[in-house]
């Protein structure tokens, strides 16, 4: 059986960037006839590999496609094997609202899905009657959204708890508590200040968000923004989407939830794969969800182990493991590999480049910390002109670099 690899090649864009105030620009800028010709080189530069550059990319979308098609039967059954990076920080929580490293964000994902439905750009699809559980719909005049469980449908939370809405009632009432800021660190707070009574709830005025409001049988919510609020942006991740499961937490304080069991190897989700064993910074398993609402899996179960990133070429050739991001730098240990379909996905590499020309003079406003002024550098450095490091940029070669570092996989971005 094939394993699939995931072959990351790169756009790779270098920024050079100054800390600096207007002031200082300006003077530099301020007699554009000033500007030495290694400037104009740089941009006949740019437009001579701009070409070259979406032909290379062209070429390895084409070699290496982002997907694949297995027109073979279907094999049901069996264990999926997936590594997890070591570098990746798998620490184990789980719960949507506190997972934060990558490993762990991937754990969650796959135990609490959204319910909304996305397309191919991850933006919410309105009206979505046939992929996601839950329909999003959108009244721009009355500045609401309204989000509906289908006709029919019945999700279970993996111990067989009917789930509702108020799972999702329940991730904004958490988002928004003053010990979940607190906790990360983060005032997450802010971003649900457009939604009506959000402010009185987070001062802790009100015991309720006014704002949201479920209907008799919580299998629909609706949540009332301020007048003229509503932007498109709501379509990428404006709207909580991922249910908390209220009832495993009850007697269960805040400040609590990040270490407790339920946020970790007892999480509980409504996903197609169960968490039903975790050793710590070793392996998760995972057994199909026998209720899931899209139907039972194919596969039996998922096993993710915990490996080094150096370990993956190694592990492809004996086929210990099922599918593997490889990186670049590690194409000469994998290209003649028969037992394997080779995927690619293009990514953007940003290199920035900071020149020191000021700080910042910041003052204590109650228990946070305000700017209150910018202090540009003032002794003259060269670094100061804004030729000078033009010049600089001009002097990488951005060619060599993508090339020494790319193994003929990482391309070239305009600079401007």
């Amino acid at each position: 059986m094939k394993r699939i690899l995931i072959l990351a090649f790169l756009l790779v864009l270098l920024i050079f960037n100054g800390c600096s105030t207007g002031r200082s620009e300006t003077s530099a800028f301020s007699n554009e006839r000033e500007m030495p010709q290694a400037i104009d080189a740089l941009f006949q530069w740019e437009h001579v590999h701009a070409e070259s550059a979406l032909y290379q990319l062209a070429r390895l979308k084409l070699e290496y496609p982002v997907r694949t098609i297995n027109e073979n039967e279907i094999i049901h059954g069996g264990i999926f094997i997936r590594p997890l990076m070591y570098d990746t920080g798998l620490t184990g929580t789980f719960n949507p609202l506190f997972a934060r490293s990558p490993a762990d964000r991937l754990i969650s994902e796959l135990l609490n899905p959204s319910l909304l439905a996305v397309d191919r750009y991850g933006r919410f699809i309105l009206g979505d009657y046939h992929h996601g559980p839950v329909i999003m719909e959108i009244d721009i005049d009355a500045s609401v959204v309204i989000l509906t469980m289908r006709d029919g449908l019945n999700l279970y939370w993996h111990d067989g708890t009917r789930m509702t809405l108020d799972s999702l009632y329940y991730h904004y009432f958490l988002s928004m508590h003053p010990h979940v800021d607190s906790i990360q660190g983060t005032s997450q707070s802010l971003i649900y200040q457009n939604i009506v009574g959000a402010d009185a709830f987070i001062r802790r005025q009100a015991d309720t968000i006014s704002g949201i409001s479920l209907s008799f049988d919580a299998r629909e919510m609706t949540i009332q923004f301020y007048q003229g609020t509503i932007s498109p942006s709501i379509l990428y991740g404006g709207i909580h989407g991922v249910p908390i499961p209220r009832h495993m937490f009850y007697n269960v304080h805040v400040r609590e939830m990040p270490r407790h069991i339920h946020s970790s190897w007892h999480t509980l989700g409504f996903g197609p794969f169960i968490l039903s064993h975790y050793i710590p910074g070793e392996q998760l398993d995972f057994v199909a969800n026998q209720n899931y609402w899209q139907g039972i899996p194919n596969l039996d179960g998922i096993v993710f182990q915990v490996i080094d990133r150096d370990d993956l070429p190694f592990l492809l050739r004996r086929g210990h493991i099922d599918v593997a991001p490889i990186l670049t730098t590690q194409w000469d240990e994998v290209y003649d590999l028969s037992n394997v379909n080779i995927l690619g996905d293009t990514s953007n590499f940003i290199t920035m480049i900071h020149f020191q020309l000021g700080g910042f003079e910041m003052v204590q406003d109650g228990t946070h910390w305000v700017l209150s002024d910018i202090l540009p550098r003032t002794d003259n450095h060269p670094i100061t002109d804004a030729r000078v490091r033009r010049a600089i940029a001009h002097a990488l070669d951005r060619i060599s670099i993508a090339d020494m570092f790319g193994s003929g996989f990482m391309t070239l971005r305009l600079l401007f």
